[in-house]
């Protein structure tokens, strides 16, 4: 999600925000995947939108162990999961999170010569 806010609701659960840095429905790039729930625009968003097929025909070029361990790992970690859901897990928006405001207090510094 590039800006906006967006509400994301399963079947049988309490809605839950998405928010601008945000992402829903990994799951399709990387295995077959039908939705789980609804997501729904509360406010003008921007989305950023990957075609699926044109994703894997790229990353298929790139076969090299990254691409492929990444895939992996998500699939087994999907494979796992007793509640399925078109949005990451907590711990992996917090990590990005984290990630990404480390690099939004770098990315001014490096202009300080």
């Amino acid at each position: 999600l590039n800006h906006g806010s967006l509400s994301y609701t399963q079947p049988v659960g309490i809605p839950e925000d998405l928010l601008p840095g945000g992402w829903a429905c990994e799951a399709v790039l990387w295995t077959r995947w039908e939705t789980q729930g609804t997501l729904v625009a509360l406010s003008d968003s921007r989305l950023h939108v990957l075609d699926a097929r044109t994703f894997q025909t790229i990353a298929a070029r790139f076969s090299d162990d990254l691409v492929c361990e990444y895939a992996a790992k998500f699939v087994d970690t999907l494979n796992g999961e007793q509640d399925l859901s078109d949005l990451p897990s907590h711990e992996e928006r917090n990590c990005v999170r984290r990630q990404t405001n480390r690099r939004a207090v770098i990315r001014p510094t490096a202009f300080l010569g």
